[in-house]
């Protein structure tokens, strides 16, 4: 289990608790919602944000993600959260043993409780379990997990 610690003048606190290997984290643009990716639970929880205090409530699931949902960050247009996810654990194990196997795993945007639209997936062959994305003009970039290159991918344009 994981959770998210807030720091303010000098010190740390506990703000959320009992998430399920805590990894990705983002901010709402207002301040008023943080979203954390439970990488074991394969969710993206939502929480209420005191902007004073930094203090967390209304704990909700806001998205089931497949997989091990790891990184999070904002679409270009940021009405969607952009998730990286691994499909399976003892595949990431492998790889990391011996980079010759490969890790799939795929790209999701979150635009709003549930509503979960696959982006990109890959068995592997291209990019080893992806670990982040990122939204740029025309663009989405890959990062994965254990190996240093980027996969870039050309998007559409938007309508």
């Amino acid at each position: 289990m994981g959770g998210v610690v807030h720091y303010r003048k000098g010190r740390w606190r506990w703000v959320a608790t009992e998430i399920a290997f805590a990894n990705g984290i983002e901010l709402s643009a207002d301040g008023r919602h943080l979203f954390v990716a439970a990488y074991q639970g394969g969710e993206i929880i939502r929480y209420a944000r005191d902007r004073q205090t930094g203090d967390l409530s209304q704990r909700t699931v806001y998205a089931r993600i497949p997989g091990h949902p790891d990184n999070l960050t904002w679409s270009r247009d940021s009405e969607a959260l952009v998730v990286a996810s691994h499909d399976s654990l003892w595949d990431l194990f492998w790889h990391l043993r011996d980079p010759a196997n490969h890790a799939s795993g795929g790209v999701y945007r979150v635009r709003g409780p549930g509503q979960v639209e696959p982006v990109f997936w890959d068995d592997g062959r291209r990019l080893d379990a992806p670990s982040v994305a990122l939204e740029a003009p025309g663009d989405l970039l890959l990062g994965q997990v254990f190996d240093g290159e980027l996969l870039r991918c050309t998007q559409p344009a938007a309508d």
